[in-house]
């Protein structure tokens, strides 16, 4: 195991710094076990790391489909009196909404 996603990037202090960032407060006991369930995620890491990539090209998607996407076209626009006639409140053109604080 490299140090890179070795144990010594996760130690008790690294998870309480984890826990304090997501506002989690945990037990000792519970910093015990997440330290290491976090060694075991950076193990299966460091075994993806291992994998040789060589000759293989980079990919966005696994699949070879093309998606036909529509042409963008003008459509019939609805007026701004069509739009704002079901507003429950409107302000000379514009829609109305409650205040939020």
């Amino acid at each position: 195991m490299s140090a890179i996603f070795g144990r010594a990037m996760i130690d008790k202090k690294r998870v309480e710094e984890v826990a304090k960032l997501a506002c989690l407060k945990i037990t000792k006991d519970q910093c015990a076990v997440l330290e290491d369930q976090f060694h075991l995620i950076l193990e299966d890491f460091e075994k993806l790391n291992q994998v040789d990539t060589k000759g293989v090209a980079p990919m966005i998607t696994p699949h070879e489909e093309k998606i036909d996407l529509r042409r963008d076209e003008v459509q019939n626009e609805l007026s701004v009196d069509d739009v704002l006639k079901n507003a429950p409140d409107v302000q000379g053109h514009l829609f109305r909404v409650p205040p939020v604080v």
